[in-house]
This record gives structure tokens, C-alpha cells and sequence, in this order.
């Protein structure tokens, strides 16, 4: 984070304190950081989405899936005896 001194949010801050007064300002500001907020979080959901419906995923998604389904069913038809003595 910048110093406050330089902070470019502060300043506009003032700027607009100095204009409408403080309590404005603050309403400002906030509306501001909700649309900053908003933008960054559809920025990261589009990042997963892409992630998740990426060819490389879904092909070493279907490996894992099945490499499970051999475990599971390699442990549910073995006869556990067996594998004891």
C-alpha cells in the first residue's frame, strides 16, 4: 500500500471533502470501492471459470476420477484375508 503522503485515494478524498464535505466523501468513496471491488471479483471468477473449463483440466480431472474408481473398487472386490497372510 502507498504511503498515505502519496496515496492517490487520499488526495481525491480531500478533493472531494474540501467540494461536498466530509460525510458525502465517505459515500464517494465507498461506492467507489464497491465498483473496484465488484470489477475484481468478476476479474477472479472469470479466472476460475476459465481454469475449470480448460481442456488440460478436465482431461487430468477425468484421470484423477478414474484412478479413484480403481482404488475404490480394487478395495471393495479384494478379499482382505488374502492380502493379510
Amino acid at each position: 500500500m502507498p504511503p498515505l503522503k502519496n496515496n492517490p485515494k487520499l488526495k481525491r478524498f480531500n478533493k472531494i471533502r474540501d467540494v461536498v464535505g466530509v460525510s458525502e466523501a465517505n459515500k464517494v468513496m465507498r461506492d467507489e470501492f464497491i465498483e473496484e471491488a465488484k470489477i475484481e471479483t468478476q476479474k477472479e471468477i472469470k479466472w476460475v471459470m476459465d481454469t475449470l473449463t480448460s481442456p488440460i483440466t478436465m482431461i487430468q480431472t477425468a484421470i484423477l476420477v478414474g484412478g479413484l474408481f480403481f482404488i475404490i473398487r480394487d478395495g471393495l472386490f479384494t478379499d482382505n484375508k488374502n492380502l493379510i497372510s
